[in-house]
């Protein structure tokens, strides 16, 4: 069991990271709590998720990156331990499914997304969860 010291001082290394994640990361992990929407896995499916954080790119007038770039930056989130992503070896019409579990507080993620300028339209619109 962590102690609260700790909880704040990994919360507080939490935030510096994600706020100096590049756009890119920032949007996908905005896209995840979106995803998430209250549980604590979610299923996800890489081509279904594309569509929307492709979507989120062109609300906030970015270009968006490749499928592959998109899988890139959610495995750096997981190498931070942001995320967790397990593989779930069953083949779906649309791919492989994923389930990602949030290893961070949404509501410290979304206050330091929300210090980024370019994304906090996209925190606005898209983000069920106000911080």
């Amino acid at each position: 069991m962590k102690r609260p010291a700790e909880n704040v001082e990994l919360n507080q290394i939490q935030h510096k990271a994600i706020s100096t994640l590049p756009i890119h990361s920032k949007i996908v992990l905005a896209m995840c709590i979106k995803f998430k929407n209250g549980d604590y896995n979610i299923h996800l499916r890489i081509p279904e998720y594309y569509w929307s954080y492709k979507e989120a790119c062109e609300t906030i007038g970015i270009d968006a990156l490749t499928v592959r770039g998109v899988y890139e930056r959610i495995n750096e989130l997981n190498t931070l331990g942001i995320l967790r992503i397990i593989r779930i070896t069953r083949w779906e019409e649309s791919g492989m499914l994923k389930r990602i579990a949030m290893k961070a507080d949404c509501e410290g993620i979304i206050k330091a997304l929300s210090n980024d300028e370019q994304i906090q339209n996209l925190l606005s619109h898209a983000l069920p969860i106000s911080g």
